[in-house]
């Protein structure tokens, strides 16, 4: 009889533990329901660790991993930060292993990140971590009516480090350093920063240059730049002026440049100068780039009433998306470019819209309207290789020009000069001497039925 206690403690063990849920990682299974209820998605944040300090300039990766049997159907990220709140969702079938970038952080100070997933039954699950930004960089200020740092641009960038940025107010700024032969010369890796590009007005007053760049990496951005002599001047007057033959990213952005002999001026730099949003207006060249070998990229520009609004030597020059008009010349090659692509402008109301010499171009999906002239095309070839005449031309792609209704391919009319060498002693071994201006011939095979919408 004493046993008896012991027998229906052992039942109702057993009892029990039939009753207990058979667990496999997040799924859990109650074999008396059939009912099947699925925990959360697991998600870890494994770089960086909570409450890590950075700096600004860096580029921050996170990564982790988020985890869920049934497969995750939505994963994504959200940042606050003392600015404001960003968030990103990334639908998805199913994930282990992620990573991503975080925007760029501007100010200093705390920052909370937090990663999810969603599974297929909506499940939920986060991991949040706190990470902080201090600067490594700083801001100078400059404000002509001296309530900054500065009162004049050039003691700040004097002052600058490779990494900063000089912030300049509303105002107009006269000062010109004649050892600098420039308003302001810009020689190390900086950003310089208008606070109103109709409002911040650096004015050369007719001097040699405005800016001068003489650095690797620099943005140029909020100025209007300008030295008060009439466009058809052609003195040595230069609005912007990049020299540094090392220059690797420069970036000319939302300027109004005006009335200068040259309004961006490029001399054999070397890489990647980006030209974008900016005003050029009512210079004799707005952006003119002499033996230039980078690869220079001009675009989303309104390039109006200047005599010539592009004249370039590059040999690899990318002009797109940009308002080209008014102009005595909108575009010329200079007679010496390659790889040279003119893309989805709208090229109108100039004497002549566009003027080829001697190049290789591929002119794709621009309009040309209402210009005097829309192309004027120029090739030169020597007798001895007067085979390439056929050959040597350039690629027309479904332009739309308004003074062509039909299907039928556009010609594009031009002159080939035809020239032989004549040997001499002296000053050269050679001399070219044309004895032949023959006609020439191009054609946009399918131009466009309809003007584009740029």
């Amino acid at each position: 009889m004493k046993r008896q206690p012991i027998i229906c403690i052992i039942l109702l063990i057993l009892l029990l533990s039939s009753l207990m849920p058979v667990i496999s990682s997040n799924i859990i299974i109650f074999e008396d329901t059939s009912q099947i209820y699925y925990e959360s998605p697991i998600v870890s944040i494994e770089y960086p660790e909570d409450n890590t300090t950075f700096y600004i300039s860096q580029n921050i990766s996170i990564n982790g991993y988020a985890f869920d049997d049934i497969g995750i159907v939505e994963f994504g990220y959200t940042i606050i930060w003392n600015t404001g709140y960003f968030t990103e969702i990334n639908p998805i079938n199913s994930t282990t292993y992620y990573e991503f970038d975080l925007p760029v952080m501007i100010y200093k100070g705390q920052n909370e990140i937090t990663v999810h997933a969603i599974d297929n039954e909506g499940n939920w699950g986060n991991m949040t971590i706190t990470i902080y930004f201090q600067n490594d960089n700083r801001i100078l200020y400059v404000d002509d009516d001296g309530d900054a740092d500065f009162t004049r641009i050039q003691d700040a960038v004097n002052n600058a480090r490779d990494g900063d940025t000089v912030f300049v107010y509303n105002g107009t700024y006269n000062d010109y350093f004649s050892e600098n032969n420039a308003c302001v010369r810009i020689d190390k890796n900086i950003r310089l920063i208008g606070e109103n590009k109709y409002n911040t007005i650096i004015n050369g007053n007719g001097v040699h240059r405005v800016i001068i760049i003489w650095s690797e990496v620099t943005s140029i951005s909020g100025f209007t730049i300008q030295h008060g002599k009439d466009k058809k001047d052609r003195d040595w007057i230069l609005g912007i002026d990049i020299q540094y033959h090392e220059s690797d990213d420069i970036k000319i952005f939302d300027n109004i440049i005006t009335n200068n002999s040259y309004g961006i001026f490029t001399h054999q730099s070397s890489s990647n100068i980006h030209i974008y949003n900016n005003i050029i207006i009512r210079n004799c060249y707005g952006i003119f780039c002499e033996f230039d070998y980078s690869q220079l990229n001009i675009y989303n520009n309104t390039i109006k009433d200047n005599e010539y609004g592009i004249f370039s030597h590059n040999s690899k020059i990318y002009i797109t998306n940009n308002l080209i008009s008014n102009n005595t010349i909108g575009i010329s090659d200079g007679g010496s470019s390659s790889n040279y692509s003119i893309f989805q402008n709208e090229i109108s109301n100039n004497k002549i819209g566009i003027r080829l010499d001697t190049s290789i171009t591929t002119i794709k999906h621009n309009n040309l309207i209402n210009n005097d002239k829309q192309v004027e095309v120029t090739m030169d070839f020597l007798m001895i290789a007067f085979s390439t005449y056929l050959i040597y031309r350039q690629d027309w792609i479904s332009n739309y020009w308004d003074d062509w209704t039909t299907e039928n391919p556009r010609p594009i009319k031009g002159r080939a000069n035809i020239y032989i060498l004549i040997l001499r002693i002296h000053p050269k071994l050679t001399t070219p001497i044309k004895i032949a201006i023959l006609p020439y011939f191009e054609y946009d095979e399918n131009p466009a039925q309809d003007p584009y919408d740029i």
